[in-house]
């Protein structure tokens, strides 16, 4: 397996150009001497090893994958030394430790102010199922409990949030509770905000021609209905010539041959937006090119993260999960 470019792009803007080690400023890209050429300080450490008898190796491979964002920390090269000799000091739980924490400051320090304090929503945690709430907004017979699986999000301005790993709870008086949404800490930010009486949420993808992080989708939920009823509208546009470009791409990804991985992700990305008209052409192209033998690992990984997107594209309607 490989780390895949949605991988990648995630735990580097999460980490914020900063070595995570406790008490480190190191930045993780440099400008060279005299205005020379820019250059990666940083290193992608593995939390648990990629082999068994390596620094916090395990017979048993995490569930999300050894290449995957959960098992990532980014360290410089002195303190991924440090972190590597000492295994029965730096383990597996300290590193995870570690690595949220980081990537709480980076959050808060990117944010326009510091999360309401904790005690603040203390009383929604029974709500939470035992995990911390973040966020919460009462109105009417309505209350929405937002539950964070990790960091802490953080304010944007304008009453938005950014996070991930984040679990969004609806309770209406005498009618009962349903989760609306959950994100995954291995996905890209979403942002939040309360609109009236909704509540609106904006799901970010990988856009391959401007090698960027775009806004995908919009759910919008009413809140005024239970369980709240929702609506979606998709927010990245087919760029130019996409659709006439899809037979070329597939065929790209027809001809790879074996040990080269180059472009494969990107292009995965151009069958996306191919497919933003017609969905399921998409879809069944994509199908069509399981047992190739680049669709496993990070090729899996974003093929099968491409299909959910054309699937939400073909529903726009979401229901309580």
């Amino acid at each position: 397996m490989t780390i895949s470019i949605k991988t990648r792009k995630i735990i580097w803007s999460r980490s914020g150009n900063i070595c995570a080690f406790p008490g480190c400023r190191q930045a993780l890209t440099e400008i060279g001497s005299n205005g020379g050429n820019e250059f990666v300080v940083g290193e992608e450490c593995h939390i648990v090893a990629r082999a068994s008898d390596g620094p916090r190796g395990l017979t048993t491979p995490p569930p999300e994958g050894l290449d995957s964002f959960s098992n990532l920390v980014l360290l410089c090269p002195t303190h991924h030394c440090i972190v590597d000799a000492q295994p029965e000091i730096y383990t597996v739980e300290s590193l995870q430790d570690i690595k949220a924490a980081h990537e709480a400051r980076i959050r808060v320090r990117d944010g326009e102010k510091k999360l309401e304090e904790e005690h603040e929503f203390s009383r929604y945690d029974r709500i939470c199922s035992g995990l911390p709430a973040v966020n919460a907004w009462n109105f009417g017979p309505s209350l929405i409990v937002v539950c964070s699986f990790g960091s802490a999000p953080v304010a944007v301005g304008q009453g938005r949030w950014r996070g991930s790993g984040l679990k969004f709870q609806h309770i209406y008086t005498a009618k009962g509770s349903a989760t609306l949404l959950i994100s995954s800490e291995g996905e890209f930010d979403i942002e939040y905000w309360m609109a009236n009486e909704s509540l609106c949420v904006v799901q970010h993808t990988f856009e391959p021609e401007s090698n960027t992080i775009v806004p995908f989708l919009q759910r919008t939920f009413d809140l005024n209905n239970f369980p709240a009823t929702c609506s979606g509208k998709i927010l990245l546009s087919p760029p130019k010539g996409s659709i006439d470009a899809l037979p070329d791409v597939m065929e790209f990804l027809r001809r790879q041959k074996t040990g080269s991985s180059d472009g494969i992700e990107e292009s995965l990305f151009r069958v996306r937006n191919g497919g933003l008209k017609d969905p399921d052409q998409a879809i069944e192209k994509l199908d069509s090119l399981r047992g190739l033998w680049w669709y496993d690992g990070a090729g899996a990984e974003t093929a099968e993260s491409v299909i959910r997107e054309l699937e939400l594209v073909k529903a726009w309607k979401c229901k309580a999960v």
